[in-house]
């Protein structure tokens, strides 16, 4: 009987345990919002964000992409402003893949609430400048389903020492 019910509890904490999600530059990101998507100038760009205090990842997706042109490296400049606050302006990094060109900015914004990003995009086409409102929202600083999990598994460890010992 004790055998059956400490297998439940191992099996049941080890399906209760979350597994580890991967998520990089926007990515599989749970809090990733979709901030523009359209016509800016000669580019169709998607920019999404994952708009948190202290964490401001801006990723700019230029959807017509084609990789053999050579002159197609415009240079991404962003900065962030809140009344009297501003940040940057960062040089958005370039990733290339084989059907897309990303570019990546990270902004370290110290307060919440209403910020506006002012985008910078320089190429053989011309300056493109223009403004897009983003919320910056406060992330949850405490992990509790990591807390949870490592409960869980704490208190089954604790459990089966608990029941080998009292069977001696």
């Amino acid at each position: 009987m004790i055998i059956r019910f400490t297998a439940f509890l191992i099996t049941f904490f080890m399906l209760a345990t979350p597994s580890a999600v991967v998520s990089a530059h926007g990515q599989n990101h749970e809090l990733e919002e979709l901030l523009f998507a359209g016509k800016q100038g000669p580019y169709e760009v998607t920019i999404t964000v994952v708009p948190l205090v202290n964490y401001l990842e801006i990723v700019i997706l230029f959807e017509n992409y084609d990789d053999q042109t050579s002159t197609f490296f415009p240079q991404i400049t962003v900065s962030a402003a809140q009344e009297n606050l501003s940040l940057g302006p960062v040089v958005a990094t370039r990733t290339f893949t084989a059907q897309e060109a990303n570019y990546i900015a990270l902004l370290h914004p110290p307060t919440q609430n209403s910020w506006e990003l002012l985008f910078n995009i320089n190429s053989h086409v011309g300056n493109i400048n223009f403004i897009l409102p983003v919320d910056i929202k406060s992330g949850n600083s405490i992990p509790w389903l990591v807390i949870g999990s490592a409960t869980s598994i704490a208190l089954t460890v604790i459990w089966l020492i608990y029941v080998r010992f009292r069977r001696r």
